[in-house]
């Protein structure tokens, strides 16, 4: 997965209810840290924040609003090797 897909679908995984539309969801931790767990740095965190913005996911410090579950969805778990397995992470 990209490193924009990573940040999707640990965002993703923050949505509790996946059957509402949109999601605005506030980032447990610290932004270098998150970026540490990802596997990134900071700078490409900020990156792959701006790369989201296409796919209607706005940050605006730890709030997150994600305009469209199911295109985010679509993105991150297209690719995800996991997905279909019935484990994948974004639905956890």
């Amino acid at each position: 997965m990209s490193v924009a897909q990573r940040l999707g679908c640990f965002f993703l995984r923050l949505c509790h209810d996946h059957e509402q539309v949109s999601h605005t969801l506030n980032i447990p931790v610290e932004k270098h840290i998150l970026a540490a767990y990802l596997g990134m740095k900071p700078e490409t965190l900020s990156r792959s924040q701006q790369q989201l913005k296409t796919l209607g996911v706005t940050v605006h410090g730890a709030q997150v609003k994600v305009q469209d579950i199911a295109k985010l969805r679509e993105f991150v778990c297209n690719s995800c090797s996991e997905s279909g397995t019935g484990i994948c992470k974004a639905d956890q």
